[in-house]
């Protein structure tokens, strides 16, 4: 069952209904391919458990079976050679077979011929632990095959690869957001070069998103896990604190500014973008996120929304100065200091998971703009430090812990137990 739930969260099939389940809510395919990975290796213990405990004596029929074997063995070995010999020119070199390149039909054939000779032998033939060694052979020949030949051969300065626009937007964005439309520059691509993208990629895309997206963009979809601009406003990018947005050559954005082209990409400007955090100038409460949205569609550049009923800022708010001293996954920390209090407002998803400090005391994080976090600072200076910590994450170490507690327990067990019974 946890194979195929994290199958289907990983392909697409459970996300919508996994991504809003209890304890679930803040996870990523990553995670869940983890847990696939540990579902297969131990079914793989288990059927090599199953077959090493079969009976061992060797019958003439299983030595028909181990010799075909090892014919597969070698089969794959002499492919692995080829492959060296041949690099790509095997794609071409020995035709097709209904339409599929013969050389990797031979692979595939050969590999699932071997596996299911040894299963044969192991289980029905008497094999037992003969049988294996076999399937350690079949994996480290597959990974010979697959690994040793396609596994990235360039210096770890080169990865992710470099990129004339990426190296761009690394130069001149610094704290601002970017963005970008199509696919020339998905989210999680964004994260691996260091930038700040606000465009969302998880399992299940926060509903507030969600709603942000479509509002901006008539053309935002979302069902491939990260969310896809086609022409967002311009206003709704610069509320969202987007100083720079990617696009196609021929699909620049009415609105910005074009500075950078290289790639077959523009890199074009957002006017009035905001900062990643500030002090709100004027604000205004509404009752929640229904209500929200529904003013934001007026004027995303406006008062800023506060949910919550709180909180009124002063004239002199917009004077209080925002640093941010630290900006890291899950951790920011920010230094305030103004004649009067203010409400600072964080261009991050405010999931309710995440909670907010006001120099070491407990405070209140409300959802601002619809999307974002604001919390209330009193006159004078002041450290606010924001942290991610989904409750799910606190059960699951519990739950863990519990479970190696279990392991234990079992693998004690059965040495105790003996033990016991000769008092």
């Amino acid at each position: 069952m946890l194979g195929l739930v994290s199958a289907g969260t990983v392909y697409g099939l459970l996300s919508p209904v996994v991504g809003r389940l209890p304890l679930l809510s803040a996870t990523l395919n990553t995670r869940f391919i983890a847990v696939l990975c540990l579902v297969l290796a131990a079914l793989a213990g288990v059927g090599v458990e199953t077959i090493a405990q079969r009976p061992t004596f060797l019958r003439p029929s299983g030595r028909l079976l181990a010799a075909a074997g090892a014919t597969g063995l070698a089969g794959l070995a002499l492919a692995a050679v080829v492959l060296r010999l041949r690099g790509s020119g095997v794609d071409s070199a020995y035709g097709t077979v209904r339409g599929y390149l013969a050389f990797w039909v031979f692979v595939a054939a050969t590999s699932a011929v071997a596996a299911l000779v040894f299963a044969t032998w192991g289980l029905f033939a008497g094999g037992g632990r003969r049988a294996v060694p076999g399937f350690a052979a079949l994996a480290l020949l597959e990974g010979l095959l697959f690994a040793a030949p396609y596994n990235p051969r360039v210096p770890p300065t080169e990865v992710p690869p470099r990129s004339a626009v990426v190296d761009w937007l690394r130069a001149n964005a610094g704290d601002h957001a970017i963005a970008a439309t199509s696919n020339v520059l998905i989210p999680d691509t964004a994260t691996y070069y260091g930038l700040y993208d606000v465009r969302g990629v998880d399992v299940a895309i926060e509903p507030r998103l969600h709603d942000y997206g479509a509002a901006a963009d008539p053309g935002y979809i979302d069902w491939y896990h990260y969310t896809l601009l086609d022409r967002p406003s311009v206003d709704w990018l610069a509320a969202a604190g987007v100083a720079y947005l990617v696009t196609p050559a021929d699909h620049v954005i009415a609105g910005t500014s074009p500075v950078y082209s290289a790639e077959r990409v523009t890199v074009a400007s957002v006017p009035g973008a905001r900062p990643f955090a500030f002090a709100a100038a004027r604000t205004v409460a509404v009752d929640g996120a229904a209500a929200a949205l529904k003013t934001l569609r007026q004027d995303p550049l406006g008062p800023v929304l506060i949910e919550g009923g709180c909180c009124a800022t002063p004239a002199s708010s917009a004077d209080s100065a925002v640093a941010v001293t630290r900006r890291e996954a899950g951790e920011v920390d920010l230094r305030v200091a103004g004649p009067a209090p203010a409400v600072v407002v964080v261009l991050q998803t405010g999931a309710p998971v995440w909670v907010a400090s006001v120099d070491g005391r407990a405070a209140t994080l409300r959802p601002a703009g619809l999307l974002f976090q604001s919390v209330a600072v009193p006159a004078g200076s002041h450290q606010v430090a924001l942290r991610y910590r989904p409750r799910s994450v606190d059960i699951g170490l519990a739950l863990s812990a519990l479970g190696i507690v279990g392991l234990g327990a079992m693998l004690l067990l059965p040495w105790s137990i003996p033990q016991l019974r000769r008092r």
